[in-house]
């Protein structure tokens, strides 16, 4: 994995996590617990590898190009 212009901290990010994940029931928070271990963490491997480069978008390589799609994804939200 290359080096690449984040669109956050991570301190942003666990801050965001606590407010969005501490109060959740418990196996709730175990649902998110695998996700982020699967997507953030790759645990099991790259979950995007059986896709081709060209269709991974926001999840494809990162670049000039992928952060500007990244950041426009954030600011419509």
């Amino acid at each position: 994995m290359g080096r690449h212009q984040p669109l956050t901290s991570p301190l942003d990010s666990l801050l965001h996590g606590l407010l969005a994940l501490r109060d959740l029931p418990a196996a709730q928070r175990a649902v998110w617990r695998n996700l982020f271990d699967y997507y953030v963490f790759q645990t099991s491997g790259d979950p995007f590898a059986h896709l081709p480069p060209d269709l991974r978008g926001l999840m494809g390589a990162h670049g000039p190009s992928n952060f500007a799609k990244s950041r426009q994804f954030w600011l419509t939200r």
